[in-house]
């Protein structure tokens, strides 16, 4: 956390130095926790606030959270000076009021408070999901809002087709941020909403993260505004745009040859959570679009033929097209689950990747299974299997598949199994992991035979935590579950010197 003061004072020193300031503290004291220089973290000056603690040897220490805030004071560690106890939701609605209105005049930015059981029995019979626990949740406060006037509607299309109305404004301070584009979601928001070209508007950003129109203001709307009119033909390309999806998501269903499709599948395809190829960034792809070098994903692996004339292209050079063409070619023997991701199919991410590269084995097992046989693969229900059979059945992909496999040869190097140490055994990371990514180790338990989970419940083998770690520490330690710190986790089974 970091104090406006601080933030203030940081930000003098950065103008003092010609430095560039920062835009809010939220950018600052994020980026702080990043820096590999520990000199340069001690200069943000910042603080925190303790709301709970995990691995204690020694003393019986307090349940409930109440008793576990004033434990935490007794310590000398700083806690939260408006955490209250309600004995009721009446309470805690007029708690929730009691801070909204102080938020001004706190000395740290906040965007909401956090409510949660104080009991710690309780707690425990209500236990946790995948994602959180259900005895806390996050009410967030009615984001910050400004008006500013919209002087234009673009329609924006993306990876899927999906195409979106973006409201161009004139440029407007919120939320610790300047806007100048938002959101206004669907055609069907448009119209509710009845934002015209020439409004006045009001913005916020959406949990505090992404910009949105709200609505206009009425009564400063100019004379003459008309209702902005919803395409029926993709602004990029021309294709009718087609409804789906309860007639409420518009799309363009030229999928191969909607320049802005093309564009986003490629960079989705070279990211670094699918293909990982370095050096391939928005700017650098349109370019290849543009001199016609690339016309498709798989056509990534063709780029050499066109090596002399980017190495005599202003801005390239030798090295740099060297690089890349290096990046294309490690590309070729990446995991298959990697390949599966860079596909671009909808719902799959990098958890169903894997599932169904250690399911399938290759993509031509893949590309032939059924609903059924999909929805047979833990944690794939019906519409996801829907969406990959759909995928694969579509001649165009068909081809593409054809033309990217006679390129790459994806390896199964991160599902052969290497060992069965964790055999039959769940096994939970928590906190932050110091000395390889939260990745890495879920590979290796699962290289190993056993079972990377997200929560932690009575059939929990291993806890494993780092620094930060919180409710499932604490949840572990109240189910008895065996817990190791990382480092005794790598020193016992040297998880980094795998082949």
């Amino acid at each position: 956390m970091m104090t406006r003061a601080d933030f203030a004072r940081l930000n003098d020193e950065k103008l003092a130095r010609g430095e560039t300031p920062f835009v809010n503290p939220r950018n600052a004291a994020s980026g702080g926790l990043r820096q590999l220089d520990s000199r340069l973290t001690r200069e943000r000056r910042l603080r925190f606030f303790g709301y709970t603690f995990g691995a204690i040897e020694g003393p019986a220490v307090p349940e409930d959270q109440g008793a576990r805030l004033a434990w935490l004071r007794e310590m000398g560690v700083p806690v939260a000076a408006h955490a209250e106890e309600c004995p009721d939701i009446e309470a805690v609605i007029q708690a929730i009021a009691r801070v909204q209105a102080q938020r001004p005049d706190l000395p740290f930015d906040i965007d909401g408070v956090v409510i949660k059981v104080a009991d710690g029995a309780l707690r425990e019979r209500l236990g946790d999901t995948a994602r959180g626990p259900r005895w806390a949740i996050a009410y967030k406060f009615p984001a910050e809002q400004a008006m500013t006037r919209m002087h234009a509607i673009t329609w924006q299309v993306g990876r899927t087709g999906l195409v979106v109305p973006v409201a161009e404004l004139d440029p407007i301070y919120v939320g610790g941020v300047t806007i100048s584009r938002a959101t206004l979601h669907n055609p069907s928001e448009l119209r509710r909403k009845d934002v015209r070209v020439g409004d006045t508007v009001i913005v916020q950003r959406a949990g505090d993260v992404i910009p949105e129109v709200v609505g206009p203001v009425l009564e400063r709307r100019p004379e003459g505004t008309e209702p902005v009119p919803v395409p029926t033909e993709c602004p990029v390309c021309g294709t009718p745009l087609l409804y789906g999806e309860g007639d409420i998501l518009l799309r363009c269903s030229n999928k191969r040859a909607c320049p802005a499709q093309l564009l986003a599948g490629i960079i989705h395809f070279v990211s670094r959570g699918a293909m990982d190829i370095a050096g391939l960034g928005e700017k650098q792809i349109q370019f290849f679009l543009d001199k016609g070098w690339i016309s498709d994903i798989p056509s990534l692996y063709e780029l050499g033929r066109h090596r002399e004339a980017m190495v005599n292209e202003p801005g390239l050079g030798q090295q740099s097209v060297d690089n890349i063409l290096a990046a294309i070619e490690e590309s070729k023997t990446r995991p298959l689950s990697r390949v599966i991701i860079g596909l671009g199919i909808r719902f799959v991410g990098e958890k169903t990747s894997i599932d169904l590269a250690t399911a399938f084995g290759n993509l031509d097992a893949l590309a032939v299974a059924d609903e059924a046989r999909l929805q047979a693969v833990p944690d794939i229900g019906e519409r996801t299997a829907a969406e990959i059979v759909t995928w694969f059945a579509d001649d165009e992909n068909q081809t593409l598949l054809e033309r990217l496999k006679a390129h790459v040869n994806p390896t199964l190097a991160d599902l052969e199994p290497l060992g069965d140490q964790f055999a039959g055994q769940t096994v939970v990371f928590t906190g932050k992991l110091e000395t390889m990514t939260r990745e890495e180790a879920e590979a290796y338990v699962r290289r190993h035979g056993g079972t990377p989970a997200g929560s932690v419940s009575k059939k929990t083998n291993l806890v494993v935590y780092g620094p930060g770690a919180g409710s499932k520490l604490a949840k572990a330690e109240q189910l008895g579950v065996p817990l190791m710190t990382e480092a005794e986790f790598c020193e016992q089974y040297r998880p980094l010197e795998s082949p």
